[in-house]
Formats: C-alpha cells, structure tokens, sequence
C-alpha cells in the first residue's frame, strides 16, 4: 500500500513538473471534510469493514444501494493505511503533529487523505489527496473511478478501474502501465488488508465465502492492532 501511494504520489509530481506553467489546470482542494466520520472514529476497522460487507448481503439491504459498499471500501482503506502505512494516522483526532494528520509525507509530495466515494453512476471513486510544498507547488488529488459488479452467489463484488484523473485531467493507462512496470506488484497487492487487489487487470474482488474468516481470526487482527496503536 506505501508503494502504491508512493506510486502515486511521484506521478502527480512529474505532471506537476511537466506543467509548471499551467499548474492551475490540476489545482484541486480537499479538506477533511470529506472523510467519513464514523470510520475514523472506529477503533476496530478491519472488524468493522466485514461487518459492512456483511450487512450488503443481508436479506433486508435494499436493492441498488451501494452506500454499505462505500463503507467497506472506507474502513478497508483506513485499516490498510494504519496497518501498513502510518499507525499514527488520526487526520480527524486532537493529534496536530505530521505524524496524526499525514498519510504520508515524501520528497515529491505529501499525502494527507484517502477515501472512497459512491458517484450518481454507482461507481466508486478513490480519492488520494495530494499536497507539494516546493517549486512548482501544487495541492490536488488523485481520483480512481472503478465501476463495480456485484456477485450474489459469492456474497462480494469487484471494482474495475474505469479511468484515473489529477483533478479534471486524465491519466492514460498508458500511463499507469508505464508507472506499474517499475514496481514490485506483488508487494503492493500483499498490502492490502482485506480483499485481492490485481494491478496487472487494475481490479479489487472481495467475497465473504472466499475469506475463510473463522472464529477468533477478526479478534486476532484487531488484538494485534491494538497491541501496536
């Protein structure tokens, strides 16, 4: 997961360098403001994600609403990041050093949220938020669009890139193919905590039967990230 914002982070980077003249053309604010509260308030979000997962396929959800899906995908981004990225990431706490309010922070650039968002087309939408403080300066954010298929029978769903973006401007997959033939893909993949990413086909599958979640597995993960935060 480091790798892949990292990944990110340096693409925006060489846009930024490339258009030094027209930076106000990837020029996109995001505030904390459009973190999901709740998530962030969740000490347990490994637990909490499968709950939400779970809660999509219950009898009683209704048909075509996708928002426990962008929950999921929330609690499953934020555990990732306190994981395998920064533990002491708290953006919405009363902590104000880098550590609390960064996801992360490197040469090229600062990472200050990550978060997923369901669009009027019921896709969900990535958004990495992206900050440089040295010449050409620039703060903007990076925006995944996966469109998403549901399987009933394996009690999940998949997310298919459909295009990327810095703020209005496209990023081709020529591009992103260029980007992911210098990175170690598997390690990347291995980052995330919950679900199967493939950066090969630039998809994310999740299914409950899959899993294998047995009794005591959730309360491990969640005793182990209490034993490190």
């Amino acid at each position: 997961m480091k790798k892949l914002i990292f990944i990110i982070v340096a693409l925006v980077a060489i846009l930024a360098i490339g258009v030094e003249v027209v930076t106000s053309m990837i020029n996109e604010t995001i505030t904390k403001e459009a973190l999901p509260e709740t998530v962030y308030q969740d000490d347990t979000p490994f637990d909490s994600a499968h709950s939400a997962l779970q809660d999509f396929f219950t009898p009683n959800s209704g048909e075509g609403d996708y928002s426990s899906i962008e929950l999921f995908m929330n609690y499953m981004i934020y555990d990732s990041i306190k994981e395998n990225i920064n533990a002491s990431y708290a953006p919405l706490g009363d902590c104000e050093t880098d550590a609390c309010q960064y996801i992360m922070t490197t040469s090229y650039a600062t990472v200050d949220y990550a978060f997923a968002q369901l669009n009027d087309d019921d896709q969900i939408v990535l958004t990495i938020s992206v900050k440089r403080f040295s010449y050409p300066t620039v703060e903007t954010a990076v925006h995944l669009v996966f469109d998403m298929s549901v399987n009933e029978v394996d009690a999940g769903f998949t997310l298919t890139l459909n295009h990327a973006r810095i703020a209005d401007r496209i990023i081709t997959t020529e591009t992103l193919d260029r980007v992911m033939a210098y990175v170690d893909k598997e390690a990347i993949e291995a980052s995330i905590t919950y679900g199967e990413l493939d950066l090969d086909a630039y998809t994310y599958t999740v299914s409950l039967l899959t899993l294998d979640i047995i009794d005591g597995v959730l309360s491990t993960h969640t005793a182990g990230y209490h034993a490190d935060h």
